[in-house]
């Protein structure tokens, strides 16, 4: 009996069991599962490569975000150095831009750029309802897909000549 549970205990066993051993293809992978595992750094080049190649197949997407909800003491370099911690890799982060008034003070938005879509989809599922520290207080974020300048329709009532506009009827001439 102890000699029927030494038996069944051992590793070779069960793969006795489920792989024929004489044949070439279950002896590789026996081979290529008992070798041991790849540094880590190799691992994380594997990743980024296979990243950056799903990344380059549709360029024509949107690549930019639009941060919303900022605490007013939250810099550029904090929200760079939070951005930065996303997983699985650190994105490839191209401009941050917290957009601030004429008296320096911020407006509570920000803009960043990714090298590719994907990284820009990834960061904002993941910062999306995220807390963010600033100099002075954090707040709780929202992101979102920033639109192109050239797609945008002012809104009405914007601009100084809008029909809106209290002083429109002085300036067109009688």
């Amino acid at each position: 009996m102890n000699r029927l549970l030494e038996r069944e205990s051992s590793p070779d066993y069960y793969f006795s069991f489920f792989f024929n051993l004489s044949s070439a293809s279950s002896s590789s992978f026996l081979h290529s599962t008992t070798t041991p595992l790849r540094a880590s750094a190799e691992l994380e080049q594997d990743q980024t490569r296979a990243i950056n190649a799903i990344m380059s197949i549709n360029e024509s997407e949107p690549t930019r975000l639009l941060f919303t909800s900022l605490h007013p003491s939250l810099s550029s370099q904090l929200l760079r150095t939070h951005l930065s911690q996303c997983p699985p890799i650190p994105p490839s982060i191209t401009d941050i831009k917290v957009v601030t008034r004429p008296d320096g003070t911020s407006r509570c938005i920000a803009f960043a750029g990714f090298k590719s879509h994907l990284e820009a989809d990834r960061v904002r599922s993941w910062a999306s309802g995220a807390w963010i520290a600033g100099e002075r207080g954090g707040s709780r974020i929202k992101v979102d897909w920033a639109k192109d300048v050239s797609t945008v329709t002012p809104s009405k009532g914007c601009g100084v000549l809008s029909p809106n506009f209290p002083f429109f009827p002085l300036l067109t001439p009688r």
